[in-house]
């Protein structure tokens, strides 16, 4: 096996464990905003511990995405939209349980953590 079949590998399995934490924690937080009392304060403990999932496998991903940007594609954008959009989610996310930013003008950080998710789906 050469070592560029085991980087597309690793890559591919990173990809999969995002995809996994990203369903994981859209689902979580759907379930928590539905029922919206102390009964979904499990679905908010999944869904921080995707989040923060998804934070610690950002370096692994940093290098697909760096293989991917010596590739010349047509639908780069769509990659780099969607990326963006996840990590605005995450960060107002942070922002937002740790109380360091509520209000950002007349949106609060949970507007654009939820905003950012629906915009990615």
């Amino acid at each position: 096996m050469s070592a560029r079949s085991v980087g597309v590998a690793r890559g591919a399995r990173t990809n999969l464990g995002l995809l996994a934490l990203l369903a994981a924690a859209f689902v979580t937080g759907w379930v928590a905003f539905a029922f919206a009392t102390a009964a979904a304060r499990w679905s908010l403990g999944l869904h921080a511990a995707g989040g923060f999932g998804v934070i610690a496998l950002l370096p692994w991903k940093s290098m697909i995405i760096r293989r991917g940007l010596g590739r010349p594609r047509g639908d780069r954008w769509a990659s780099a939209l969607f990326g963006v959009l996840v990590l605005i989610s995450l960060l107002a996310g942070l922002l937002h349980s740790t109380g360091l930013l509520v209000y950002w003008g007349q949106l609060t950080a949970m507007d654009f953590h939820v905003g950012a998710a629906i915009a990615a789906v």
